[in-house]
């Protein structure tokens, strides 16, 4: 949209605005028109989650304030309307249990007002957001004569390339941060929480910085930032045990190149290294995919050391795909059997199965003895649902407000005000989990955890207006710190990784203070990296 000299809006933004408008009422159309012959519920119900669903992604993108509100409208949507589309119209079965939900149409009904108050709370996070977008902290260097600084910018990238390497090859030694899988080591809690960080996000945000810093002296391409997040993303992939962290580190690569995409010059680089992400992302997937179907659902028990007792379970920062459910567990829930929670998983509580000294993993048992077990014809089948649910099913949402329905009697003020402060070490005893139906807690060794996300907290109140006041400003803090992130660095990497890492973990939410954890912990690396940033100018302006 633009406006003309006398503040008014030009007849090429009219004309803008005017087709927005129209492609979001026929957009809602549509997705009405879809679901009501299926939806035995109340019309106007039904059109107001749609309606909410719609304008939350739509202006998002429309008014772009942050990559956080872009990513976190995204993952909301998949989560909400388009897994209600696969579940309600082609019987797509939900993956997540629902707990004392029946599925009557009165319950439906509470249950999408829940949705749609938290998707309107979006909404305004958005336009008011919009008056303060992140992008504005943005600025372009023209450094391109400081040849001092490039080097010292290389120097440091090279290191944090082979500090990561090695960080993510004790994680996989270790179990320091493996979905599913007990802590194999003793460990400082502190030193546990940056070597999660660093796992997890730390090392992603750290890489892109520094090559899009080298971008902008004229050292690199665009191209390196998905070379970068590629190489990262694979080693984290396949440490982590994660399906999804990948996708994502390739997501906040692109985010940097869509942002700078005027001195993008050499787009078939971008094509190449794509194609490589994407090559390597079909290899990390089928390894992980191969490693956890054998673990979780071969019954195969780890033997671990139990950490000591001043080292309990820290809170966890980071956010990945959730390890499959055990067969004898399948759940019969009231729209599907799936055996396939799509939550987070998080950390084995102290008490473990064994005492002896932790095990490497994946030397017991060689990957080719995996391949051979899991694509036999009694787990093929089971494998390839898996993958085809990690399409959309696996996206946290609509089973957050179906369970919180079913949880009716429970819910109050006090129910959310006992969840905002919950201890992330009660685990498989935590508030979420026993609403649910507790579907994990006679797991031994492995630990999974069903999730309600950001708006299936806000439904512990059971109150349409806190559910909207929570999610608005829930959503209005994560754009606040990505521009935060922004103004300490003035980098468009940094701004991208914070707010597609901030929203991943907003939709993901269970409890929501390891989603404070995880802020405070960004917080401080981007006041590192501005300070490197300040020093190392500093340091290539006394050419020392």
């Amino acid at each position: 949209m633009s406006v003309n000299a006398r503040g008014g809006i030009s007849p090429q933004g009219g004309r803008g605005l005017t087709l927005a408008l129209a492609t979001m009422a026929v957009l809602m159309m549509v997705f009405y028109a879809v679901i009501f012959p299926f939806y035995e519920g109340r019309a106007i119900v039904l059109f107001l989650f749609v309606a909410s669903g719609i304008l939350l992604l739509c202006l998002a993108v429309l008014l772009h304030p942050s990559c956080f509100l872009i990513m976190v409208s995204s993952f909301l949507t998949l989560g909400f309307l388009f897994k209600a589309v696969a579940n309600l119209c082609l019987g797509v079965g939900l993956i997540e249990p629902v707990g004392d939900f029946t599925g009557s149409a009165a319950q439906w009904d509470m249950a999408l007002e829940f949705a749609a108050a938290g998707q309107f709370g979006g909404v305004a996070s958005i336009i008011l957001a919009s008056f303060i977008p992140s992008s504005g902290r943005i600025i372009t260097r023209d450094a391109s004569d400081q040849r001092v600084l490039g080097n010292i910018l290389f120097g440091a990238l090279a290191l944090l390339m082979i500090v990561a390497t090695c960080i993510y090859a004790l994680n996989y030694r270790y179990n320091i941060l493996r979905i599913g899988y007990p802590l194999g080591i003793d460990i400082h809690p502190r030193v546990y929480a940056v070597l999660a960080f660093i796992l997890t996000w730390g090392a992603l945000l750290g890489g892109l910085a520094l090559t899009q810093w080298l971008i902008e002296l004229g050292r690199l391409r665009y191209a390196s930032l998905i070379l970068v997040a590629t190489f990262l993303g694979f080693l984290s992939s396949l440490t982590m045990g994660s399906r999804v962290q990948f996708l994502l580190y390739i997501l906040s690569s692109v985010c940097i190149v869509l942002w700078r995409w005027r001195n993008v010059h050499r787009w078939m680089e971008i094509v190449y290294a794509l194609c490589i992400a994407s090559a390597l992302f079909v290899v990390s997937i089928a390894v992980v995919s191969i490693e956890r179907n054998y673990a979780f659902q071969g019954n195969h028990s780890i033997v671990v050391r139990a950490p000591s007792p001043n080292t309990g379970p820290p809170p966890l920062v980071g956010g990945a795909d959730a390890p499959e459910q055990s067969d004898r567990l399948a759940l019969r829930l009231p729209t599907t059997s799936s055996p396939l929670p799509a939550g987070e998983a998080a950390r084995a509580s102290p008490t473990f199965k064994s005492q002896q000294p932790a095990a490497p993993l994946g030397d017991t048992e060689s990957l080719a003895t995996k391949f051979t077990v899991v694509t036999s014809k009694s787990r093929l089948s089971g494998l390839l649902q898996e993958l085809r649910n990690l399409v959309l099913m696996r996206w946290i949402g609509l089973e957050g407000v179906l369970t919180a329905e079913g949880a009716e009697r429970e819910l109050g003020s006090d129910l959310l005000l006992r969840g905002l402060t919950e201890d992330p070490a009660a685990g498989k005893n935590g508030i979420y989990q026993k609403m649910a139906g507790d579907p994990y807690g006679k797991v031994e060794v492995f630990t999974f955890l069903t999730l309600p996300g950001v708006i299936g907290v806000a439904s512990y109140s059971g109150s349409i207006p806190l559910i909207f006041g929570f999610v608005f400003g829930t959503m209005l803090a994560g754009h606040l710190l990505e521009w935060f992130a922004c103004s300490l660095t003035r980098s468009v990497a940094v701004g991208a990784v914070s707010g597609v890492s901030l929203a991943y973990l907003t939709v993901q939410m269970g409890f929501p203070w390891t989603l404070f954890i995880y802020a405070l912990e960004l917080c401080l690396a981007c006041a590192a990296l501005g300070g490197f940033w300040f020093a190392s100018r500093r340091l290539a302006t006394l050419r020392i």
